[in-house]
């Protein structure tokens, strides 16, 4: 299999191009992962999944060769938005990508299969290997706007990895399993698209989402939110979607479309 390889260019204030340093770079340059030559990934790795950039971090989510996902940051993690570990090994943030842990240890196996970084917040969605368990989605970093959609419970500190939950928004939750079909972010917001489906009964799917919504980014808040100009959810909210209109039924063949 030929070397895969990644390349960067823009802002690097941080390290956050992954190019060994925080000179900003006009033409595209290969980025480092620890270990590797510039330019070239690891060698058990066998594609790049998805990549994700905040204001100064980016995530780089990586299958392996044998299928498995590896999650990979580089640049400023120091409002927890890479991990506690990444915090600890690199306080000062890191100019080439190095692997994250999000120290996601309960009993199960989990595979990340999505991420989405914010202006200073990460999220990631981790799928058990067990069939009948829900997908879990972490959030990391600044908690400004509530972009890590926890609630308005005060958090222990910014360098922990936290749960978002969607148990509120179905019903029956203990019941339910979710799956985390699309993540999206802004700035400071974050919008999921979820699927419950139960043991009986139809599945159905939903858009929830969580963090700033002053400009009508969450759609309309429930009349318990702060005022407009303060506008945020700390927790998931229903999302609404707006029904499709119908169209008209085409006419039929060699009839007037103008009759």
């Amino acid at each position: 299999m030929a070397a895969l390889s990644l390349f960067s260019a823009g802002s690097n204030a941080r390290g956050q191009l992954a190019t060994g340093d925080a000179d900003d770079a006009h033409t595209f340059i290969p980025c480092i992962f620890s270990g590797s030559p510039p330019g070239r990934l690891p060698e058990h790795i066998g594609a790049i999944r998805q990549i994700a950039c905040g204001a100064n971090h980016t995530l780089a989510l990586l299958q392996r060769l044998d299928g498995a996902t590896e999650l990979w940051g580089c640049g400023d993690g120091s409002r927890g938005q890479l991990g506690p570990s990444y915090a600890q090994a690199h306080p000062e943030g890191s100019a080439v990508f190095v692997p994250l842990d999000l120290q996601v240890d309960d009993g199960e196996r989990y595979t990340v299969h999505l991420v989405a970084a914010g202006w200073e917040t990460s999220c990631g969605v981790l799928s058990s290997a067990n069939c009948g368990q829900s997908d879990r989605l972490l959030s990391m970093g600044a908690n400004d706007f509530g972009n890590l959609g926890t609630g308005p419970a005060p958090l222990p500190n910014n360098n922990s990895v936290h749960t978002v939950s969607f148990d509120h928004l179905v019903r029956n939750p203990a019941d339910a399993i979710l799956t985390v079909l699309a993540l999206s972010t802004g700035p400071h917001h974050a919008v999921a698209h979820v699927r419950a489906t139960y043991p009986a009964g139809p599945a159905h799917t939903f858009l929830a989402g969580w963090g700033a919504a002053r400009h009508g980014q969450l759609g309309p808040l429930p009349s318990s939110s702060p005022s407009p100009t303060m506008a945020h959810a700390r927790a998931p909210t229903h999302t609404p979607i707006p029904q499709p209109v119908p169209l008209p039924p085409a006419p039929a063949p060699g009839s007037d479309p103008n009759a």
